[in-house]
């Protein structure tokens, strides 16, 4: 029922008199609007889509001609935010006791490929305990949800993912060589998974997060290597030398799984490692090189494939 920038209803979705009908609930009926009417259209049983927003949506509702800063910057202090969350939390709670927003069967139905088999293996762990869940909020605080995280993004390989997440709750991060497919991307999954342009290695190195990543996912790459990124190296004499980094290949399973490594994302005992590679992929040798040496840390290899090698180490 909420939304950023904008969210759209029909009238016909609303018994008028029920939107002002919230005597018997909790106070943040009234200063929780978005997720009041969340309520009284889940009474109603009307179907809902969450569209994810793009950057022109972004852009606009930061423009200062739309409300100057010293307008809503009291909305946003901690005090105001934080008094919020409170009444969104006991709304919401009072929703489920009233049986609205009931549980779903934990279980999604996975197919058999790769991926899949990784999920089910999470699936399995998640819902061994509890066959049932409640459909997890838009955005989970990262911490205490899953955390994926995939190279080489493409439609096929990135939306199974995404909507795993969407059923379990969790954040994914990707990247894509291409600019213009990293937006497509971006604006066809769900606000739980952020798409962005650039180089794998680098991308992992830089990427960090609250909690241990429970999924890392190579996918086979679509395209040539990236050019070498170019950084500035401060060799401690106060100045700063333009250099160009060792090139680390973005189609190349170890220097991804390097930069994992280098940078915490690969957790011993926690992470899923999915490694595939296309079937014409010239780094064979290099993917060789990484079961060798994940053998040799004493990782199992859960796949038995010479294009997919899936790995957990204790």
């Amino acid at each position: 029922g909420s939304g950023l920038a904008a969210v759209a209803y029909r009238s016909g979705f609303f018994d008028t008199r029920r939107l002002t009908d919230y005597a018997e609930w909790p106070g943040g009926a009234f200063f929780v609007d978005d997720d009041w009417i969340a309520i009284v259209l889940e009474e109603a049983r009307v179907p809902r889509l969450a569209l994810k927003a793009g950057p022109a949506a972004l852009a606009l509702a930061r423009d200062p001609v739309l409300a100057p800063h010293h307008a809503v910057a009291a909305l946003n202090a901690p005090k105001h935010a934080f008094r919020n969350i409170a009444f969104q939390a006991q709304l919401l709670a009072a929703a489920r006791r009233a049986g609205l927003f009931a549980n779903v069967p934990c279980r999604l139905p996975l197919g058999r490929a790769a991926p899949h088999r990784f999920l089910a293996a999470i699936q399995d762990r998640l819902c061994d305990a509890q066959p049932e869940v409640v459909p997890p909020a838009p955005l989970a605080d990262p911490s205490s949800a899953l955390l994926f995280v995939q190279t080489h993004a493409s439609a096929d390989s990135l939306l199974p993912l995404d909507a795993f997440l969407s059923h379990h709750g969790g954040r994914l991060y990707a990247v894509a060589t291409d600019p213009a497919r990293a937006r497509r991307l971006d604006a066809a999954t769900s606000l739980r998974t952020t798409v962005v342009a650039g180089d794998g290695p680098r991308f992992l190195w830089n990427l960090r997060l609250p909690a241990p990543v429970d999924l890392l996912h190579f996918a086979p790459p679509d395209g040539p290597p990236a050019a070498p990124p170019r950084r500035d190296l401060d060799v401690g004499l106060d100045l700063d030398v333009d250099v160009d980094v060792p090139p680390p290949e973005s189609t190349s399973p170890l220097a991804l799984f390097t930069a994992a490594l280098g940078s915490g994302l690969f957790t011993r005992g926690h992470t899923l490692l999915l490694v595939e590679s296309p079937a014409n992929a010239s780094h064979a040798p290099d993917h060789d090189l990484l079961r060798s040496f994940l053998g040799h840390l004493g990782c199992l290899n859960l796949l038995d494939d010479p294009l997919q090698s899936g790995w957990f180490c204790q």
